[in-house]
């Protein structure tokens, strides 16, 4: 189960998404502009703030940008800003809205549109580097952004990558296809890489501090 805070970290707001564990404070990392931690929910955000602002430096915090991927009325989508309007709200909806009831009902929509743009994409990519055909499947991911099955012949993709541009899930796609050629991550796997995203380093730059564009 996961639970999104707010914490102040070096004077800036952060978001920060709890992943419920029995200990304090298991693991913590930061991606999408987030930073994620493994601890009871019950933990004080006073003990949270005072551990993120022990374990990171106000340098990296100071990366993030100042907008979040989501807030209550609002959610990025492959990088554009899109309004979220409850029902039988008093707002008129266009149509790049986001009609919802609750966090819930917003990420399965989000995983739809993932695994949409995804799966085009991939395909896309397929015969670009000219490999074989693949399923598929949006997940969530503890760290990773995306994984290659390669006996299966599958991919799969943390949902929350939608919230970025185009250009930016491409990368990530890049890298999961490289290794059908190298499983692992060596210096052949990295001469493929960027054979055919030579900015690969930059896009997971932004993807990491939560950069949508």
């Amino acid at each position: 189960m996961e639970k999104k805070v707010i914490a102040n970290v070096h004077g800036k707001v952060v978001n920060v998404v709890i992943r419920e564990t029995a200990s304090f404070l298991k693991t913590s990392h930061y991606s999408y502009g987030q930073i994620y931690i493994s601890c009871p929910f019950s933990t004080s955000i006073v003990t949270i703030e005072k551990y993120l602002n022990r374990v990171y430096t106000e340098k990296i915090i100071q990366k993030f940008p100042n907008e979040f991927l989501y807030g209550k009325d609002f959610c990025y989508v492959l990088g554009e800003k899109r309004r979220l309007i409850r029902p039988f709200s008093y707002q008129i909806p266009e149509k790049k809205d986001l009609i919802v009831r609750n966090d819930e009902e917003l990420q399965k929509k989000l995983e739809k549109f993932a695994l949409d743009i995804f799966t085009s994409r991939v395909h896309f990519y397929e015969k670009e580097m000219k490999t074989y055909s693949h399923q598929v499947k949006i997940t969530t991911m503890s760290a990773a952004r995306g994984k290659n099955y390669i006996r299966k012949k599958l991919l799969t993709f943390h949902w929350e990558l939608i919230h970025f541009s185009v250009y930016l899930l491409d990368a990530i796609v890049i890298h999961e296809l490289s290794h059908d050629f190298v499983p692992n991550h060596s210096k052949k796997f990295y001469e493929i890489l960027y054979r055919f995203c030579p900015d690969y380093d930059e896009r997971l730059k932004k993807i990491t501090f939560g950069v949508k564009q």
